[in-house]
């Protein structure tokens, strides 16, 4: 029994080192489609590297920006490279005229769809609690 406990916990831990697959799409006045991924089938999928160069990491991010002279929001979502040890500057507005609505930075596969829900770290915590009772019983 501890040995299923500890291919459990192998099995979580390994799927991390596979390639960062992202959404990646602009919307345009004409497609709208990024917006709220209404037809995922329609969006483009990007690979990306877990890891690129130390101190670095690729990341899926979704963002939201608005023109402040036309009011006009557009939404983005792709891959991007971002350091791991600071706060994104991603999220930060490009110029003076651009509202950033909003900006999300992520690390799980599909992560920058707005519906989806993430269970990372939950899965990890559950993980480690299952075998540590597995652990107890014996």
């Amino acid at each position: 029994m501890a040995k299923l406990g500890l291919l459990l916990l192998c099995a979580v831990l390994l799927h991390t080192g596979y390639a960062l697959q992202c959404y990646n799409c602009v919307s345009t006045v004409a497609n709208k489609n990024c917006d709220d991924l209404a037809e995922k089938d329609k969006i483009a999928v990007a690979t990306c590297g877990k890891t690129v160069a130390p101190g670095y990491a690729a990341a899926c991010i979704k963002k939201v920006i608005q023109d402040k002279t036309t009011n006009v929001q557009n939404t983005t979502r792709a891959c991007i490279l971002t350091k791991s040890d600071a706060n994104a500057r991603e999220c930060d507005a490009a110029s003076d005229r651009i509202n950033v609505v909003a900006c999300e930075i992520c690390s799980d596969d599909l992560c920058n769809s707005a519906e989806q829900t993430h269970f990372g770290i939950f899965t990890l915590v559950a993980a480690a609690m299952a075998f540590v009772a597995v652990q107890r019983l014996h």
